[in-house]
């Protein structure tokens, strides 16, 4: 080449400025790039090289598209991969790819020809339809609601059945979750239709006893299903009103917290009765009063006949220690105690106990059960005494060898060997002493006098002595102060028997009772089979007698 065509030529900053003649070639010494003119643009128009690195567009970017073009051009054969930009949302139309990658696509209206390959897995269309035995939709595999999870995760979102239903028994392996806010239906039927061969684990809803059960440990049991409830009322008080009637009753005062204003208030401010709280002082008026009752649940209950004595511990049992204690060792039960213990170690039975006095108490439905019902047994906490108490209107009977023995009648008595009249019943029993002493027609003293006597029933022993200091007065003799008056219907003799000393005539002498008094006329006797009254003048000074007898009272 020995002929060279040197053209204009300056760098990128000196073309910027510079205006070339129409249909002018210069140079770009700063970027080595061509620059064509046409008269009137300062710099013309950089042409881009053939290694495109003076272009601002970088390479294999497609700057644009013409509408409804589509794109032509490129390789006849083999793959050919299209990188779309992140900003590109979709290609509108239809398009079609034939062995090509696509990543992460979103596909509107897809047909999907006999089967396609994800992760390296062929899915036919055939295995797409087991969801609902229908042609595949866009809507079930949930292209189009911008989730952009893989394939596999929106089919196994899309897996489970609608409101699916079984016929007969169903076995799997594995968990069960349920997701959601409703419920689990589980099988509900009456006691009698329980499973003919049940399983630990069963569960289900008895519909005889309105509880849900389990089977465990060879029976079944409740579950529960209870619920615990706090309720709240409320009031403003009014400087007068002492009541506020609650929406549900708390059983015991102790379900219950009161607060006036905020402030809580102590349980011996109020009392509740059923459904009504009492305030000992009416709230103020104005205040705001909050009353919250809680009705505690029971969980866990056991049905009913389900608690077999394998299910208690062995050993020694209780209830609250003290309430009722069994000594599985002695075969011994305390009721009040946790040590039942009797006077040989030999015995055994129960011990009840009382700090403030015991009692064993027995009623029944004819006797009813209130306080004043039935049969006590006590032991009193201060005297130590024994206390039998019939609270009824009968009689209190005690057999031995299957006979009655003895009986107290409900009126006062004791009667014998299935004797029930009251006429022959022991009524009284005493012993006793008593001062005998003359009538008042005796003037004289006394050196001594002396009485005894016991009573059982209506019959009285007695035994007196009676000594003179000093003798006076006139008229017969009377001896007052027995006891108990005699009984009625006319004068008895009673075999008294009595003996005088000192008396102007000693010996023998006799005493007439009379009838309902309770005094004695003495008789001396003056023959065979003849009597008379002794006189006051008859004792003398110093004189003294002796006399007992038995007689009847009223």
């Amino acid at each position: 080449m020995t002929t060279a065509v040197q053209r204009r030529r300056g760098t990128a900053t000196e073309h910027s400025s510079f205006t070339g003649l129409e249909g002018e070639i210069s140079v770009n010494t700063t970027n080595e790039s061509v620059h064509v003119h046409d008269g009137s643009t300062a710099g013309g128009f950089e042409l881009m090289r053939a290694d495109g690195s003076n272009s601002s567009i970088a390479l294999g970017d497609i700057s644009g598209v013409t509408a409804g073009t589509g794109l032509s051009g490129g390789g006849t054969s083999g793959d050919v991969t299209l990188n779309i930009d992140s900003t590109v949302a979709t290609l509108d139309g239809t398009q079609t790819f034939t062995n090509k990658t696509l990543t992460s696509p979103i596909l509107n209206t897809p047909t999907i020809g006999t089967s396609f390959t994800i992760g390296g897995a062929t899915i036919t269309e055939a295995e797409l339809e087991i969801l609902d035995g229908a042609t595949l939709t866009t809507t079930e595999l949930n292209y189009v609601d911008g989730v952009t999870s893989s394939i596999q995760t929106q089919i196994d979102a899309k897996s489970p059945l609608a409101s699916p239903s079984f016929t007969g028994n169903i076995t799997g392996a594995g968990n069960i979750t349920l997701n959601g806010t409703g419920s689990a239906k589980v099988p509900s039927g009456t006691t009698a239709q329980r499973d003919s061969s049940p399983v630990d684990g069963m569960f289900r809803y008895n519909s005889t006893t309105d509880e849900f059960e389990g089977y465990s440990d060879g029976s079944w049991g409740s579950i529960g299903g209870g619920s615990s409830n706090l309720n709240i009322d409320t009031m403003t008080g009014d400087g007068s009103d002492t009541t506020l009637t609650l929406s549900i009753d708390p059983t015991v005062e102790n379900n219950t917290q009161v607060y006036i204003d905020g402030v809580y208030q102590n349980k011996d401010t109020y009392s509740v009765s059923g459904t009504t709280l009492t305030f000992s002082t009416a709230p103020p008026t104005g205040s705001a009063v909050e009353v919250m009752t809680i009705t505690p649940t029971t969980l866990n209950v056991a049905g009913d006949g389900t608690i077999t004595p394998a299910k208690i511990a062995s050993g020694d049992f209780y209830f609250d220690t003290d309430t009722l204690y069994v000594d599985a060792t002695n075969n011994n039960v305390g009721i009040g105690t946790s040590s039942p213990t009797f006077s040989s170690g030999t015995y055994g039975g129960l011990h009840v106990h009382g700090s403030n006095g015991t009692s064993l108490r027995m009623t029944n439905a004819a006797s009813g059960q209130t306080a004043s019902d039935g049969y006590e047994i006590l032991l009193d906490p201060t005297s130590k005494d024994t206390l039998y108490v019939n609270r009824e209107s009968a009689n209190q009977r005690f057999y031995t060898g299957g006979s009655e023995r003895l009986r107290i009648l409900s009126t006062g008595g004791i009667t014998f060997n299935g004797d029930t009249a009251q006429a022959n019943a022991l009524d009284d029993y005493e012993e006793g002493t008593f001062t005998p002493m003359l009538s008042s027609n005796f003037t004289g003293t006394y050196a001594h006098r002396v009485g005894t006597y016991t009573k059982i029933g209506n019959m009285v022993h007695f035994s007196m002595f009676v000594a003179l200091s000093s003798g006076g007065g006139s008229g017969s003799i009377v001896v007052e102060g027995l006891p108990f008056a005699s009984g009625s219907g006319g004068q008895r003799y009673h075999a008294y028997q009595g003996w005088t000393n000192n008396f102007s005539a000693n010996g023998y002498v006799q005493f007439l009772h009379g009838a309902g008094v309770d005094t004695l006329s003495l008789y001396k006797i003056v023959s065979a089979g003849a009597s008379q009254a002794s006189q006051v003048s008859d004792m003398g000074t110093s004189g003294n007698f002796i006399l007992s007898g038995t007689y009847t009272t009223g």
